[in-house]
């Protein structure tokens, strides 16, 4: 998506000049078009304006808030076009009502509910759009916003409960890390600054420790840009595909962190496969689809293969177990769903069981990481009180001797 800034002209002939996102000039051309207007000049904005910036970005929640109402105007009998202006009017929620509006505007210049959808890839990702459209074309459109819904409101719950359990480990790492930043740089100077001022020998705890602390102090500014660089660095190479997939594969090699993103990325792509073929959709767009809402490049890449699969004859247990990603007892129970008909239900149960095994992996995770903190929190105290009390020991000793 991009900003433009156009100049149209209305059926009074009256120049209109203002700015619009859209996703390429076609798209724009036919939006104006939808509002009675005929493009003259379109140009791309290069820069960020304030209202982009200020505009709030469109979150699962507003997704689901949005699923809801149209479902509320499919139940109701209305026409599609009159309940899409209807919520318009109403005065739905800001960050809904342009949305709406597009979606009305598109419906009544005779597109398909799906196809008006298209013209916003950034609200409405592909798997809503083929479930849509699959309602479409069967008659059960209402059936699919509800499966949608239900996905939905599962996707935020799933997030939910994996950031809860992300924010203690989170909490004392950031604390660590200020915790080492405040002694290294502002506390240890001052008290070093002291004992090299008694002149005494400085044992090797405490000149490792003066090391640390001069380097962090003198290069503070160095390091700063370094790690901003290093984190523009990876975000501008991850970009390319094949080194992309480089990182993805090396990050599911991981001990138990890669386990986890693997079942986090099976349990979306098994309740997202369960979703789309209980709404009706054929196959090859639910395998394909599925697929493409996994964010490891490297294990979508497996995935899409279990389509190739499929396609070429071959049985979905096969072409899952060629991908070398799927647990046995999932294996077996979507082998039973095929023979006794029954492959929706095998991938609901596939996707409840990728959701037990995330948290209970979550919790090995942080029964490993915890003693490694309290390992590196008593190191930190070891290395801090030696390089401490060592020197002072040296100089009570000295005191003595004399």
């Amino acid at each position: 998506m991009a900003t433009y800034s156009y100049r149209a002209i209305d059926p009074s002939s009256n120049i209109l000049v203002g700015k619009i996102v859209a996703q390429d000039e076609s798209v724009l051309e036919k939006t104006l078009g939808m509002q009675g207007l005929t493009l003259i000049e379109a140009k791309k904005s290069l820069g960020i304006s304030w209202s982009t910036l200020s505009t709030p970005r469109f979150r699962e929640t507003d997704l689901l808030n949005l699923t809801y109402l149209m479902q509320q105007i499919v139940i109701s009998g209305i026409s599609l076009v009159t309940g899409l202006q209807d919520v318009v009017d109403g005065g739905s929620r800001k960050i809904l009502a342009p949305v709406f509006l597009s979606l009305s505007s598109g419906v009544q210049s005779g597109m398909s509910l799906s196809e008006a959808m298209l013209e916003r890839p950034d609200v409405f990702p592909s798997y809503y759009i083929q479930m849509i459209r699959a309602g479409e074309v069967s008659g059960t459109l209402e059936q699919s916003l509800d499966y949608l819904m239900q996905y939905l409101d599962w996707q935020i719950e799933f997030k939910k409960s994996i950031r809860s359990m992300l924010v203690y480990p989170t909490i004392v790492l950031s604390f660590m890390g200020f915790l080492i930043i405040i002694l290294f740089v502002f506390v240890f100077p001052a008290l070093i600054g002291v004992l090299t001022s008694l002149k005494a020998d400085l044992p090797l705890p405490t000149r490792v420790v003066m090391a640390i602390s001069n380097f962090a102090r003198n290069y503070s500014l160095y390091i700063g840009t370094a790690a901003v660089a290093a984190v523009a660095a990876y975000r501008l190479l991850t970009k390319r595909p094949a080194i992309r997939r480089i990182v993805d594969n090396l990050q599911l090699k991981l001990p138990l962190a890669g386990e986890l993103i693997s079942k986090i990325s099976l349990s979306r792509y098994f309740k997202t496969l369960a979703t789309l073929q209980a709404s009706g959709l054929d196959i090859q767009s639910t395998f394909s689809t599925a697929a493409g809402v996994v964010n490891n490049t490297e294990l979508r890449a497996r995935l899409e293969q279990v389509t190739e699969s499929i396609l070429s004859g071959g049985t979905v247990a096969g072409a899952l177990i060629a991908t070398g990603s799927i647990p046995q007892l999932v294996l077996s129970m979507v082998s039973l769903g095929e023979k006794t008909g029954n492959i929706e239900g095998a991938l609901f149960r596939s996707s409840n069981i990728f959701d037990k095994e995330v948290r209970e992996t979550v919790k090995r995770l942080f029964a490993a990481v915890e003693p490694l903190i309290v390992i590196c929190l008593g190191a930190m105290m070891l290395v801090i009180l030696l390089s401490i009390f060592l020197p002072l020991y040296g100089i009570i000793g000295s005191i003595k001797g004399h």
